[in-house]
């Protein structure tokens, strides 16, 4: 009996011991199961569950002997047993990122081991949840940012990748800029524009293909009229993708007295030459002048301003002046100014004050280069030498008009002589303009009969010619006109002119609907621009329709209607005995090609299948289709 028993009670110890250690397995899981439940953030459970790390206090151990199966209770088994935890989480811990794992070693080492007894697991956990996330917050974002992909990026991107340069930011008048695109989407067609909003404005249009790397490159060749701004850009379907710019230096180079050799009686204010160099432009420009005269004695002087227009209308708007006195002569002084009024072409009126000038510098000597023999002093000059600052006379639109003296410092006064304009005289001017632009005609530019520029193409300019000029009330008549150039008939064009005072920008003066000659007033001071428009006449096609016979018989056959093309579009319906009209066709050559046949029958010619239109004229085309068996009609 007692054997039983004792067995009887050992079966319970040993149940009763089984069932305890079950209860310390799998009571954190379903603690932790409980705190994983309400929070939808994994970084709590990963970060708190591992803190309450009593690993180090191995002592307690020896609770699971089966000996003290009638005394334990359940809180210290459940102590004893927490830190079997520790590799329950870890393979949660393992779907976590590093630096939650870092964390939550922080955790750890900061907390006292002696806590963790005292306090329950939910509680260490919701402890460790606000703890943590204050920590872990930055990195989550970070993480975001990273992992989603951003539009506004890709698209600046794609807007900076193509590149579009020039050889050079800046030419003068005559030179070709090399235009270079790259990065662009390879073997493709777009449209390049190049344009010039200052007077007289320009726009060329033209298609570039990119080769198998997405480059190109274009030459655009300017023409010889100064324009101080370009615009370069690239287009797909209308749409601009790329720009750039660059600037036009006016013409450098040297101008005689119009009036000729002492052709003043104020020997001191005679002036013989002027010279212009923009080498540097766009920051600095040189320029000099020549007195005829060496030596001033007494209270004389020389006194001269180099005036500058920043608007294109050939009047005034800034000025550097230089005086001279003594024997032999020096500088006196130089006044630069910022301001002038824009009412004259020979004068500052309305000056500012003069500045101090920071960039503008001016000098004057004794040099050997009078242009006139019989000059005084011969072959002596006393030349001005300035380096002018664009910043401190307007900016780079400023072009040098004219070199004028005055009979004092007094900005007031009347010009005594200039270099360029002359008493009784004004400027005139003839300019071409094509439409289209690119057409190849060749005209010889006139003024007065003669001929000032051969074989113009278009913007190509006589530049600007002294003539006679009267009073208001009798001014002087000249005449403008054109003939044609090398190989070129004007009898393929339309013409007209039309003539504008202030350098082309003002009033117009003069007008007609032919090649001229056309009569133009000049008044005295006058600057007068005639623009010359030739404007490409178009042609046109007829197409006749026949058709004949399988062996060429003749017979008329409406039963079809056939489709016949102009350059591949313009479709056009036809029937035998028939005529299709293309009106308004640019001359040159072109394409009619038959694009739909009816069955039964085959095209057996078209004469001629590349026409060349001739501005005014029609041009016939004839398109023969041949029935493949005869039939009845």
């Amino acid at each position: 009996m007692k054997m039983k028993i004792k067995f009887f009670r050992k079966v319970v110890s040993f149940i009763a011991t089984f069932s305890m250690l079950l209860n310390s397995l799998f009571l954190p899981l379903t603690a932790l199961a409980q705190e994983v439940t309400p929070t939808p953030e994994p970084t709590p459970v990963v970060v708190e569950t591992p803190t309450p790390e009593p690993t180090e206090t191995p002592t307690e151990a020896p609770t699971s002997t089966p000996e003290e199966s009638a005394t334990p209770t359940a809180t210290p088994v459940i102590e004893t047993a927490t830190p079997t935890t520790t590799p329950t989480v870890e393979p949660i811990l393992s779907e976590t990122s590093t630096p939650v794992t870092e964390t939550t070693d922080e955790a750890t080492t900061s907390e006292s081991p002696t806590e963790v007894p005292t306090s329950s697991p939910e509680a260490e956990v919701q402890g460790a949840t606000n703890e943590n996330s204050l920590n872990l917050a930055p990195p989550t974002i970070e993480t975001e940012i990273v992992d989603t992909s951003n539009p506004y990026l890709l698209t600046t991107e794609e807007e900076s990748w193509f590149n579009l340069i020039t050889d050079k930011l800046d030419y003068s008048p005559t030179e070709a800029a090399v235009i270079t695109g790259s990065n662009f989407t390879p073997n493709k067609t777009y449209s390049l524009t190049i344009s010039s909003n200052d007077y007289p404005p320009t726009s060329t249009t033209v298609e570039v293909v990119t080769n198998e790397t997405g480059d190109f490159s274009y030459v655009y060749q300017l023409d010889g009229t100064y324009r101080p701004n370009y615009l370069v850009e690239v287009k797909e379907s209308g749409v601009v993708i790329a720009t750039t710019t660059f600037t036009d230096s006016p013409i450098s180079g040297t101008t005689i007295d119009s009036g000729g050799l002492n052709d003043i009686n104020a020997e001191q204010k005679d002036l013989t030459k002027m010279s212009v160099d923009y080498s540097n432009h766009p920051t600095t420009i040189d320029i000099t002048w020549n007195w005829d005269k060496t030596g001033f004695t007494g209270a004389n002087t020389g006194d001269a301003c180099s005036l500058f227009d920043t608007d294109g209308d050939g009047l005034v708007n800034t000025a550097v002046c230089v005086g001279v006195s003594g024997n032999p002569a020096a500088e006196a002084y130089t006044d630069v100014y910022s301001s002038c009024g824009d009412t004259s072409s020979t004068n500052c009126t309305n000056p500012t004050v003069s500045i101090v000038p920071v960039t503008t510098t001016c000098s004057t000597s004794i040099v050997a280069d009078d242009p006139f023999v019989g000059g005084e002093s011969h072959p002596n000059d006393t030349k001005a030498t300035c380096t002018v600052g664009l910043s401190e006379i307007g900016g780079t639109t400023a072009e040098l008009v004219d070199v004028c003296s005055y009979p004092s410092r007094s900005r007031t006064s009347s010009a005594e002589d200039c270099i360029v304009f002359k008493d009784n005289s004004g400027k005139l001017e003839v300019i071409k303009d094509l439409v289209p632009s690119d057409d190849t005609g060749l005209f010889n530019l006139q003024i007065d009969g003669v001929t000032e520029k051969t074989d113009a193409t278009d913007n190509d300019t006589t530049g600007e010619k002294v003539v006679t000029g009267g009073s208001s009330r009798t001014p002087t008549n000249h005449t403008v006109g054109e003939v044609g150039g090398t190989g070129t008939s004007l009898t393929g064009y339309s013409s007209a002119i039309v003539c504008k005072d202030l350098n082309g920008t003002g009033a117009t003066v003069a007008s007609g609907s032919n090649s001229g000659p056309l009569t133009v007033p000049i008044v005295e001071g006058d600057d007068i621009v005639c623009t010359i428009t030739n404007t490409l006449q178009n042609g046109t096609i007829v197409v006749h329709k026949d058709v004949q016979g399988p062996s060429g018989e003749t017979l008329v056959d409406t039963s079809q209607n056939f489709t016949v093309q102009l350059d591949s579009g313009n479709s056009q319906l036809i029937t035998d005995e028939g005529t299709v009209t293309y009106n308004d066709v640019a001359a040159g050559s072109h394409t009619i090609t038959e694009s739909v046949v009816p069955t039964g029958y085959s095209l057996f010619s078209i004469t001629p299948s590349n026409p060349t239109v001739v501005a005014g004229q029609t041009t016939d085309v004839y398109v023969v289709n041949r029935q493949q068996t005869q039939q009845s009609l």
